[in-house]
């Protein structure tokens, strides 16, 4: 089975369940990476175009059309591959089905000659995501591997939820996807639906977007019981410094959640994947949320809290 996958999402799940051998086309970063362990053979040059210029902006199907049709589809169509796999945020979205029925018609020759499926997955809530899973491993024929699979990241986080319910209920939580003087940006999508799920209130009420500008005004309106700190590409040390700039903004002492200490930093590669979120997004999530210390849900020390950190301002 030769895979094409236009998205990091679905070739970790196809990691998950062994199958990295079969992909023929993966985003750039990823091809990268597995070329170093000799698990693929260096893809053409059609490969990496169609998913770079695709995965970088995390947008929908239709950026694939930045690339010039003709050249685009003529290439594609020599490529030796069986399926296509795509993922996009909603599969209702008509703008999808129109981006669809542009690559079924470009493809129509090569889905019949070389009887090739194009598959599309979502990733905008932790259900869908599941799903994502459950599908993938059938079409891959590991259809008991990845039910077990699906179902443990399910059930790690109902167990969660139910066991600090009564500390996580209708708190106001903030996950802070990007921080600085000209803009502050809160996670959508799948970290949205982790908030929601646990039955906290976030200013994002949508999860059609992966992130929501807002202003520094919005957020103290809201007056958060519970901030997370984990800008998108931070490691934890690049996620402290953001203190300095925080602790100047105006009212920011006046913060319910500042006076509680409830202002916790981690890393925001934890956010960025479907997978990594459900995983160890969502223990820091409810960790925060919860007041728990780093070690009992989450990797000892993979997050800090505000009071630890005004005492260790001198070392930021």
């Amino acid at each position: 089975m030769k895979i094409i996958t236009t998205e990091n999402y679905i070739f970790d799940i196809l990691k998950l369940l062994n199958c990295e051998e079969d992909v023929v086309g993966a985003p750039e970063d990823v091809i990268l990476n597995i070329n170093k362990n000799n698990k693929l053979n260096e893809p053409n040059e059609i490969t990496r175009e169609i998913v770079a210029k695709y995965t970088d902006e995390r947008s929908e199907i239709s950026k694939i059309f930045s690339i010039k049709n003709e050249i685009l589809f003529d290439k594609i169509n020599k490529i030796d591959f069986k399926y296509l796999f795509m993922a996009v945020k909603d599969l209702k979205d008509m703008q999808v089905s129109n981006a669809l029925m542009q690559i079924r018609c470009q493809l129509a020759k090569k889905l019949v000659e070389d009887k090739i499926h194009i598959k599309l997955f979502s990733y905008n809530t932790v259900k869908n995501i599941i799903r994502s899973i459950e599908e993938i491993s059938d079409i891959v024929g590991k259809k008991s591997n990845g039910v077990q699979i699906a179902q443990r990241y399910k059930a790690q986080l109902v167990n969660w939820i139910d066991a600090y319910y009564e500390r996580i209920k209708n708190k106001k939580v903030i996950v802070l996807r990007e921080v600085s003087e000209k803009n502050f940006q809160i996670y959508g999508l799948w970290v949205a639906d982790i908030v929601n799920l646990i039955s906290s209130k976030n200013l994002v009420t949508s999860s059609k977007t992966d992130h929501m500008n807002v202003s520094w005004d919005d957020i103290r309106g809201l007056n958060p019981d519970t901030i997370i700190v984990a800008p998108n590409n931070y490691t934890l040390t690049d996620s402290l410094k953001t203190f300095r700039f925080l602790e100047k903004l105006p009212g920011w002492d006046d913060l319910s959640c500042v006076k509680k200490t409830e202002v916790y930093f981690c890393d925001g590669f934890s956010f960025q994947s479907p997978l990594n979120a459900i995983k160890e997004g969502a223990s820091y999530i409810i960790s925060a949320v919860a007041g728990l210390p780093s070690g009992v849900i989450t990797k000892r020390d993979s997050f800090q809290r505000l009071r630890w950190v005004e005492l260790m301002r001198h070392k930021i």
